[in-house]
């Protein structure tokens, strides 16, 4: 027999984030529905309209999970968000309000 050897748990370490770490913004790429809707101000409901218009080209995807692979979580590409919202901007004419309502699904004012 070699002897008895002992083995220590390894120590535990905290790191503590500095003020300016806390404070910067964190960039996603990919993110759930919830995260999307906050991410852009809009409802659930509305963010669903628009991922389903294919001329908003919105990447998204299901990670699926289980073992049969029936629950799953919709994983949107918050780049691909951010981009549909700057194309409605730039295409802001003096009828804008009109083009936005409708792609959002609202009335116009």
């Amino acid at each position: 027999m070699l002897g008895a050897m002992s083995i220590s748990k390894p120590s535990k370490v905290k790191y503590r984030r500095t003020k300016e770490e806390l404070k910067a913004p964190v960039h996603r790429k990919w993110g759930r529905v919830w995260d999307a809707t906050n991410h852009c101000g809009v409802s659930k409901s509305e963010l669903y309209k628009i991922i389903g218009d294919p001329e908003a080209r919105i990447e998204t995807f299901v990670y699926k999970s289980g073992p049969d692979k029936r629950a799953g979580c919709r994983m949107i590409n918050l780049e691909s968000l951010d981009a549909y919202f700057d194309r409605l901007s730039k295409a802001a004419t003096p009828g804008a309000s009109k083009t936005l309502s409708k792609n959002l699904g609202r009335k116009a004012q």
